[in-house]
């Protein structure tokens, strides 16, 4: 347990060697910094709604009690969708920083992506059952099947022209993500039924 306390501290040191060995915050840590809270808040949270559906689904529940667990599940359900959708253009910008570059037009892509993707996220939270509500929820849910596919793909044209030389284990992250997208489309799929 004191290990794992520790791992942090641990981090923040490492982080602090070598070429990156300036004190203080600088873009670099700060970008490393939101990447590793996307993830926990992605993850973590991704957890607990998960775990709040199933708990609703206790016969022993009145419907009453259903209906508040399965409104809180949905009330924690934007956290991780939200923090999802800035991933990828959160890890594009840090890929510059271990020596995989990008064109303007592809960083330009990556650095809109997230904010585009989270402003559908928004107003279909925000709008459920209007048309705009809809549209946004059926758009968000194209994007994700876009890139459960165009991410691999991207993966395989940049491990064979040897784009991830520098940083090769970004590959299994993108393959990793690209994973948990179409588990999660499954898991709503079957939420819905």
């Amino acid at each position: 347990m004191l290990a794992l306390a520790l791992l942090p501290v641990a981090a923040l040191a490492a982080m602090a060697v070598g070429e990156r060995g300036e004190p203080g915050i600088t873009a670099h840590r700060l970008w490393t910094f939101t990447h590793l809270i996307l993830f926990v808040f992605w993850l973590g949270a991704d957890l607990g709604v998960v775990l709040a559906v199933r708990a609703a689904a206790a016969a022993q529940l009145s419907a009453v009690q259903r209906a508040r667990t399965l409104e809180l599940a949905r009330a924690i359900d934007l956290a991780p969708r939200l923090a999802a959708s800035l991933m990828l253009t959160v890890g594009g910008i840090l890929t510059e920083y271990v020596g995989i570059g990008h064109p303007w037009w592809q960083m330009a892509a990556i650095a809109t992506l997230g904010p585009v993707w989270a402003g559908l996220i928004l107003v279909a939270w925000l709008a459920p059952g209007s048309s705009v509500g809809e549209r946004a929820a059926a758009l968000e849910d194209a994007l994700r099947r876009l890139l459960i596919v165009a991410v691999p793909l991207s993966v395989a044209w940049s491990w064979f022209t040897d784009r991830l030389a520098p940083a090769p284990y970004v590959a299994a992250k993108l393959l990793l993500f690209a994973l948990l997208m179409a588990l999660s489309l499954r898991i709503r799929a079957a939420w819905r039924t």
